[in-house]
Parts: C-alpha cells; sequence; structure tokens
C-alpha cells in the first residue's frame, strides 16, 4: 500500500513538470511565430544604386512597345541623341 501512494506522488508530480512544460513550450512556440509573421510582413527597403563604369560613356537602350488597337495616326514618336 504505501509502495502504490509513493507511485501516485510520483505520477502526480511528473504530471504537473510535464504540464508545465507543454505550457511553456507552447508560449515559446506562439512568441515565435508571432516574431516570424511580423517580420514577414515588414517591409525591408534598402536604396542603393550601382553605377557601371566600365562600359564606357553611351549606354545602348533597345524598346519593344506593342500598341493593340492604336491607329498609325495617333501614334507619334521622337528620338533625340546628342
Amino acid at each position: 500500500m504505501n509502495e502504490i501512494n509513493f507511485i501516485n506522488s510520483i505520477c502526480a508530480c511528473m504530471h504537473v513538470y510535464l504540464s508545465a512544460v507543454t505550457i511553456v513550450s507552447a508560449v515559446i512556440m506562439f512568441a515565435l511565430f508571432v516574431s516570424e509573421l511580423n517580420y514577414y510582413l515588414t517591409k525591408d527597403i534598402q536604396q542603393e544604386l550601382f553605377v557601371d563604369t566600365s562600359r564606357g560613356q553611351k549606354l545602348k537602350i533597345n524598346v519593344d512597345i506593342t500598341f493593340m488597337k492604336v491607329g498609325c495616326t495617333c501614334e507619334l514618336f521622337s528620338c533625340i541623341e546628342p
């Protein structure tokens, strides 16, 4: 009888300990989830401009434009080269 009470008290202590571990783990997981969600929803803007000076003074630009259902009388392009 004494051994049964001892085993029951150990089981009760383990139950409380495991419940506490479960609750602490759930709180940590929730905090990590909220942290990652906040990081995902935050916009990280980095304004950088790199100039490639190894290409020389002139830069070739190709433009490919398609106008759907526009008459030839409405189109006018000007190209200015220095």
